[in-house]
């Protein structure tokens, strides 16, 4: 660890939120941590990047508005820990994004690393992310979390942490917010964390990530664990119409960010529009009109053609009247269920056709 300078003794209380500075300590690991409401667990993840192997390191603290003593415990922290960088922010609660972005203002770190403050990383975690970026110009590096209990036990059966990187097909890419690690020039090209987006922040700043640098350097090794807790995950405990909403808005602001950068993205194929009506006819039975105008609106964006004229989900999106999309969602599924019942014929047929073959 670098000692803590007269910067990063003094804890600050701010709101407003610069971008990312271009200048930075060469070697230096910025580990930014937003935390709300959880003064224990984020002293457990501190300690967790306390004992990394690699000694360049700097952490900075972001409180997001807690209510339960978590601020005041992490001062605390850093006046019996002087010898650690460490940073301590209050902002009011603004949400996860804005806080990882305030965190990232006052880093400065060549290598930029994000960890919530309710995750654990292992002792050679960042040594490792270090020595994959160094091996060559690589944006990002990447490697596996495990999923945990509380206690840390492994839940050998959750896959969930293993990170999918493709440059061919962005929006299949997606890695834990703690398995990866940063160069500061990445976050320069494809910017920082979305503060309009509650939930899937993350996932859309990987699209974004990749979108503009490529393919980072990756490893099948696990760093650290992503623990599940009672706790308040915000990503638990939420309805389908809620995670739907989620996924669409971080689609929309991803779409809308690609084509202010004029960047070509993979086409979308018929199947992935249709979703999209289908989305956009649900939240009209749900009476959100808003989630709806936003299905509408990431239609037009995957096509992006600026000049075209009003179309079928122009006129199908229209109206703000539930019973009229209930009526659009006894279509929509009858159809799905022909589409089924036809192909499950079809492949009866093509079963029947080979076993005549291999008789004959």
């Amino acid at each position: 660890m670098i000692k803590s300078d007269s910067h990063s003794d003094q804890s600050e209380k701010t709101s407003s939120v610069p971008m990312i500075n271009t200048e930075y300590v060469s070697g230096l690991v910025s580990v930014i941590i937003p935390t709300f409401n959880r003064k224990q667990l984020v002293q457990e993840a501190l300690a967790s990047v306390v004992a990394q192997t690699w000694p360049d390191i700097e952490i900075i603290v972001v409180d997001d508005g807690s209510t339960d003593g978590t601020f005041e415990r992490l001062t605390r922290w850093q006046r019996d820990n002087p010898e650690i960088a460490f940073t301590v922010l209050h902002q009011d609660n603004a949400g996860v994004a804005s806080a990882r972005n305030n965190g990232l203002a006052h880093a400065r770190g060549e290598f930029l690393y994000m960890l919530d403050s309710d995750d654990l990383v292992f002792p050679d975690a960042l040594e490792t992310l270090v020595q994959l970026l160094s091996a060559g110009n690589f944006p990002y590096a990447i490697a596996n979390i495990h999923s945990s209990d509380e206690n840390g036990r492994i839940l050998a059966a959750d896959k969930s942490g293993i990170s999918r990187s493709s440059e061919q097909n962005i929006l299949s890419n997606s890695w834990m917010t703690h398995a990866a690690l940063y160069r500061r020039s990445t976050l320069l090209e494809s910017g920082i964390y979305n503060n309009s987006l509650v939930v899937g922040e993350d996932t859309e700043f990987v699209w974004r990530v990749v979108a503009k640098t490529g393919s980072g350097s990756s490893t099948s090794k696990y760093i650290g664990l992503r623990r599940q807790h009672s706790f308040g995950h915000l990503s638990f405990n939420r309805t389908d119409h809620e995670c739907t909403k989620s996924s669409l808005q971080a689609r929309l602001a991803f779409r809308e960010w690609a084509n202010s950068e004029n960047l070509e993205i993979e086409k979308t194929d018929m199947r992935y529009r249709i979703a999209i009506v289908g989305m956009a006819i649900r939240f009209g039975c749900a009476g959100d009109w808003e989630s709806k105008d936003h299905a509408k609106r990431l239609y037009v964006c995957i096509m992006n053609d600026p000049d075209r004229k009003p179309n079928f989900v122009d006129i199908l999106a229209m109206p703000n009247r539930r019973l009229y999309y209930h009526f659009l969602l006894s279509i929509y599924l009858a159809a799905k269920g022909i589409r089924g019942v036809y192909r499950f014929v079809r492949n009866l047929r093509d079963s029947g056709h080979q076993g005549a073959k291999a008789i004959s």
